[in-house]
């Protein structure tokens, strides 16, 4: 009986170690250590600092030139320094409304250390 009670012990001790699905940083903790929650409740909000994607809204005129592989410069305004990207995707869907596109970028990893939620200006050349 005991060694059935150690193995279910074990089996819930199993349960309480969290494995992230990637390397990131903790940027909001939802409970306190000790804390009761519920299988599936969120514990932490993780983000992944290191491949990060620039995302921009674009004129749908654009659709005639840009592509994935297109290259562009930001600006980063938090530390005023400018970096080189290139297009990953354009998303198929036009924003019928104000003509746009969502266009998502990534940038040379030989950057600047960034931070999610910089913002900059983005410069193409035609």
């Amino acid at each position: 009986m005991q060694k059935a009670e150690l193995r279910s012990a074990q089996a819930d001790v199993e349960k309480c170690v969290v494995h992230a699905p990637f390397d990131g940083t903790v940027v909001e903790k939802y409970v306190q250590a000790y804390q009761f929650v519920r299988m599936g409740e969120p514990l932490l909000r993780l983000v992944n600092s290191t491949d990060l994607e620039v995302e921009a809204i674009v004129s749908s005129q654009w659709l005639k030139w840009l592509k994935p592989g297109t290259v562009f410069s930001m600006t980063v305004e938090e530390v005023s320094q400018t970096v080189l990207g290139r297009v990953d995707r354009v998303v198929d869907e036009v924003d019928p409304i104000s003509r746009t596109v969502r266009m998502i970028g990534v940038l040379d990893k030989t950057f600047i250390k960034m931070l999610p939620g910089m913002s900059g200006v983005l410069k193409f050349e035609q």
